[in-house]
């Protein structure tokens, strides 16, 4: 998952500013899909995965990794998380 809207919010997850998203007035599934953004950027997960598009989808460990992400930064519950990662790759193709 590269390009323009993915590379700020991960940036911006590497550097732990997880409160940039607050206050932005944006369609929620795009807020959603940034959430995800800013996670994987704050596990370094490009420099460690590569393809973060497939991964995100058949690795088990980044997944849940992820998904610790999302509840601890943003204290989504696990099933919320999980709905929210499975739910970015349809906003990535969306935007």
């Amino acid at each position: 998952m590269t390009g323009g809207s993915t590379f700020l919010p991960a940036a911006l997850g590497r550097r732990g500013a997880f409160g940039a998203l607050t206050g932005l007035l944006v369609p929620p599934a795009r807020l959603r899909f940034w959430m995800v953004q800013l996670a994987l950027g704050a596990l370094d997960a490009q420099r460690c995965y590569g393809d973060l598009f497939t991964q995100v989808q058949i690795n088990a460990l980044l997944r849940g990794q992820l998904e610790q992400q999302l509840e601890g930064r943003f204290g989504l519950p696990t099933e919320e998380a999980v709905k929210v990662i499975e739910a970015s790759a349809d906003e990535y193709f969306a935007r």
